[in-house]
């Protein structure tokens, strides 16, 4: 993995780590975990990295070494459960206490929208250890609890699932870290203040949705999209199952690939059988840059300075690496005869977002009230 910018590792460096990653090629130090076979922390955070063959499989945060263990290899065992370590609130839902409690991250989740993909117990075969654990599905986040005192454990590991070839997290889905916001005890339902809905707003979600902008949903949550917007909320807020993300920075490290073949299903069902070969990997030592082929297209993204190998010649490579590939994507739908057009919000940024969509509702999301919803057409 390649990193443009030096600064020390933070969890959102460790999260965008690719399945399969040789330890070697990471830009940062590891450090073996004495006595303890396929596991390495990172220094300077709470980090371990489930490793096999020398390549990393997954990431963990975990309160102490014991709890993992037993996690990774069902060693049961006994100990104080104490808990020294709290988690960072990087890797907790938006709304969860500092602890990561069982009760506040269940509700935090929910309170998102989203379902839980596991809740449960399960006890390991001695009857000593009972754990149970909550996952976020496609945001690739799962928390882990002793069982001790219901929704008031905090928790023990959290494990963080990584991008493969075949599967590429969700993480726009899991809205994270603190909310910025004390909290307080709820106030009575006579005195919450109600959203202000807007009638323009409210109306071009209606447009919208009769365009078929969420067409793949069920009308009741279509008409919670609807409110939603009507109430302030973002479009891309809503579109979590119907597009793709485009992170720049990632793309530009070398996963535009990862990214285009994410979208094949929806393009072969548009006529368009996508073939993607990368020419240039960016990670290969003396890599002239970044170079991709699109079904025989050859596509520059970006070169490597020849002083400065890893520094890539081009003013945005996040930009170059977000556009180019989608202009080509365009290109192959038009040559297909489909008139639907991959369009990305915020281009270039980490918060970049691709959907595949009909004329009808791109006529539409270019006229959003904000000019900050409005997407841009590669």
């Amino acid at each position: 993995m390649m990193c443009f910018v030096a600064r020390k590792v933070s969890w959102d460096d460790l999260i965008k780590v690719r399945f399969e990653t040789p330890i070697a090629s990471l830009p940062f130090a590891t450090e073996p975990v004495p006595s303890v076979d396929e596991l390495v922390t990172v220094p300077g955070i709470e980090a371990f990295l489930n490793t096999s063959d020398n390549e990393v499989r997954g990431v963990w945060w975990a309160t102490d070494l014991p709890a993992l263990r037993r996690v990774l290899h069902a060693r049961v065992a006994e100990d104080s459960g104490v808990h020294d370590l709290d988690p960072p609130t990087e890797l907790l839902p938006r709304g969860a206490d500092r602890f990561g409690t069982f009760g506040s991250v269940s509700q935090s989740l929910r309170s998102q929208g989203l379902t839980v993909g596991a809740t449960g117990a399960y006890t390991f075969p001695s009857g000593q250890w009972n754990y149970r654990e909550l996952t976020t599905g496609n945001a690739g986040f799962s928390y882990m609890y002793r069982q001790r005192s219901g929704d008031n454990d905090p928790v023990a590991v959290i494990s963080i699932s990584l991008a493969r070839v075949d599967w590429v997290p969700s993480r726009r889905a899991l809205r994270r870290g603190p909310s910025g916001l004390p909290r307080f005890a709820a106030l009575p339902a006579l005195l919450a203040k109600k959203p202000r809905i807007d009638p323009g707003r409210r109306a071009w979600g209606e447009s919208l949705r009769r365009a078929g902008l969420w067409s793949g949903l069920p009308e009741s949550a279509q008409m919670v999209f609807v409110t939603r917007l009507s109430e302030g909320e973002p479009v891309t807020s809503t579109l979590e199952e119907a597009g793709w993300p485009a992170d720049g920075e990632d793309l530009a490290e070398g996963l535009v690939g990862t990214l285009l073949k994410s979208m094949s299903r929806a393009l072969s069902q548009r006529g368009v059988r996508l073939r993607v070969k990368t020419i240039h990997d960016p990670h290969a030592p003396r890599s002239p840059g970044y170079t991709i082929e699109i079904n025989g297209k050859r596509l520059d993204l970006y070169p490597m300075s020849a002083d400065e190998p890893s520094v890539p010649l081009s003013e945005d490579p996040w930009l170059d690496s977000t556009i180019l590939p989608l202009h080509r994507i365009n290109e192959l739908l038009a040559e297909a005869g489909s008139g639907d057009r991959v369009v990305v919000f915020e281009p270039g940024g980490n918060d970049g977002f691709a959907i595949l969509t009909s004329p009808e509702v791109l006529e539409l999301l270019l006229a959003a009230p904000s000019p900050r919803e409005r997407p841009l057409i590669p």
